[in-house]
């Protein structure tokens, strides 16, 4: 592909770049080279694994990349690169026969322009379309507002299109929404989860907190379950304090259960008691669903966060299974998951902590889709932080009424692109597949812990197994093994569906 050369004005305090056409001999002479309202504002990332979503709020948004000084701008959810990027038409340099074949995005047209026979054409209208004709499609478009009072310009694709397949803002926004397949129906506003709710007088792997946080915490419940002693029990709660990476397989299992590793066998002893967290074990614990949120907000963002959550007059902590009765119990194949009555004891709980603003706190962590971050192997041990972690000192609620050792699973599918991203955190236990593949690996008792996935990072660690406009799984498990805390969120810029 051709380059050209750039003035790049850089700003430190701001990571933005002012790029304006460098003047060759084949510049146009009227280009108004020294007018600021003509420089194109980019950002500047070092690479194009570094660049943020594409999503309708950065629509037209340009960036340079670094390593390899080209241009991507942002359209229809999508960074498509480009040639050459102008604010007007005018500032294109003279359509010469070097440059025939070269294609440029002019931001007021919205839309691509080719360097075709000595003229600048547009690639979305005919050729005797003319400059004036395509203002006055824009200028009509432009009456059209969206939900905040905003003009919205369509896309020089829409522009394309004929009268008769034209679609309104409003049904554009809804296309984006639902998926980019146009079979998937909308997504709901909830995710189905089954919960395991078990108890750490039912299985050796639950343990409970006594004040003394980190490894010198001590024991305060577990005594030792299905016929593994306490001191067993114990050096595997004191073996699984942080984030624990590689307990679990990279591959999700072809039951759909994460499956254990070598590694991870000090933490979770053995399979039979790591399986037993994810299925119905007579006597062990008791299965129920539980509808979670999962609404689109103001920002076109997908999510759940349990510090929003008002439970029992609570605000924060994640306790599902409160109040189970045995009509909620669910069965598989006309058998029942349940009771086990035990398993709903309630203990001693206590509010979550909450991180200073000033923390990109989904960031912080780097995952097989992510590494902008630090490594948190070990890390967030129950009441141990990272040496730059601030706690917000806010008023923090206690208990002695919430059922707090659990497990959950959710699944579901989504339509790959590159321009997906999610956000994951939890007190405990957080594993998700994304395709079948391990893309967030925070095992452990820990204090809330946060991942981060870019799918076109996760999608080139695993060798490109995930296709454009394709649907796939995605399958999250989080358990809540240790008291006092209990947390999960999950943010994504797409729709999850489920059957």
């Amino acid at each position: 592909m051709k380059r050209y050369a750039y003035v790049l004005a850089l700003s430190v305090a701001a990571p933005l770049v002012a790029l304006t056409g460098c003047g060759d001999s084949d510049s146009s002479p009227n280009t108004p080279k020294d007018d600021p309202n003509t420089e194109v504002q980019m950002d500047s990332v070092k690479t194009v694994d570094d660049l943020p979503s594409c999503t309708e709020k950065r629509e037209e948004k340009v960036s340079f990349i670094e390593d390899d000084s080209s241009i991507r701008i942002c359209l229809d959810e999508k960074w498509e690169e480009a040639e050459d990027v102008a604010a007007i038409r005018e500032d294109l340099p003279n359509c010469s026969d070097k440059r025939n074949g070269v294609s440029a995005y002019v931001l007021d047209e919205h839309g691509f322009l080719t360097c075709t026979e000595g003229r600048w054409k547009s690639e979305s209208t005919s050729d005797e379309k003319s400059s004036s004709s395509k203002k006055t499609d824009k200028s009509s478009s432009s009456t059209e507002k969206n939900s905040s009072g905003n003009e919205k310009v369509s896309s020089a694709k829409d522009e394309s299109s004929s009268s008769a397949e034209a679609k309104s803002s409003s049904s554009e926004k809804e296309e984006k929404s639902s998926s980019s397949s146009k079979d998937v129906k909308p997504a709901k506003a909830s995710l189905t989860a089954t919960i395991y709710d078990t108890d750490a007088s039912l299985h050796p792997l639950f343990s409970c907190d006594v004040g003394n946080h980190g490894l010198s915490a001590g024991e305060g419940c577990q005594t030792g379950a299905q016929g593994v002693d306490a001191k067993t029990a114990v050096a595997a709660v004191n073996a699984c304090f942080g984030v624990i990476q590689g307990a679990v397989e990279t591959t999700l299992g072809e039951n759909k259960k994460p499956t254990l590793a070598e590694d991870g066998k000090a933490c979770f002893i053995d399979e039979k008691y790591f399986n037993q967290l994810f299925n119905y074990t007579e006597g062990v614990n008791e299965v129920t669903a539980w509808e979670m949120p999962f609404e689109k907000n103001e920002d076109g963002l997908w999510g759940f966060n349990s510090d929003t959550v008002h439970t029992a007059g609570d605000v924060g902590g994640f306790f599902p299974v409160e109040n189970t009765t045995d009509n909620d119990i669910i069965a598989v194949n006309g058998i029942k998951q349940g009771p086990t009555l035990d398993a709903r004891t309630v203990r001693k709980a206590d509010g979550p902590f909450f991180i200073s603003d000033t923390i990109d706190f989904y960031h912080y962590c780097n995952s097989a889709g992510w590494t902008g971050g630090r490594e948190c192997n070990g890390l967030f041990a129950n009441g141990d932080t990272p040496s730059l972690w601030n706690w917000v000192g806010v008023s923090r609620w206690t208990g002695n009424n919430r059922n707090q050792h659990f497990c959950m699973e959710i699944h579901g599918s989504f339509t790959y692109s590159d321009s997906l991203e999610a956000a994951f955190s939890a007190n405990g236990d957080q594993w998700v597949f994304i395709g079948n593949k391990l893309a967030v690996d925070n095992g452990g008792n820990h204090v809330n812990a946060p991942s981060f996935v870019q799918l076109k990072t996760l999608n080139k660690t695993y060798s490109s197994y995930m296709k454009e406009g394709k649907d796939y799984p995605i399958d999250i498990f989080f358990c809540a093994r240790r008291t006092t805390m209990s947390g999960f969120s999950i943010q994504t810029n797409f729709p999850i569906k489920q059957n």
